[in-house]
């Protein structure tokens, strides 16, 4: 049971991993941030007093691949915060 709900974390993580990724493709370099349970993503860098709401998980760049962005979500998901 414990593999199962480990697999279910891990193709939510990629699938959120996925969407940020494809918005990063098309709008730039962006900020990821966790809001009451909701990835929000920001142009980066924000206008003032914009883009501020919640946990910053991450910048990512066009340059940023896939799987960063998918360990960076998987570890937010599972609660391991090192």
């Amino acid at each position: 049971m414990n593999t199962h709900i480990h697999r279910a974390e891990a193709n939510r993580a990629r699938l959120a991993a996925e969407r940020i990724y494809i918005k990063l493709q098309t709008l730039g370099t962006r900020q990821v941030r966790l809001y009451q349970g909701m990835l929000l993503t920001y142009p980066y860098p924000a206008r003032r007093g914009y883009g501020t709401r919640g946990l910053l998980i991450g910048i990512y760049t066009l340059a940023t691949r896939l799987e960063w962005i998918e360990d960076d979500v998987s570890q937010l998901f599972s609660g391991d915060k090192t």
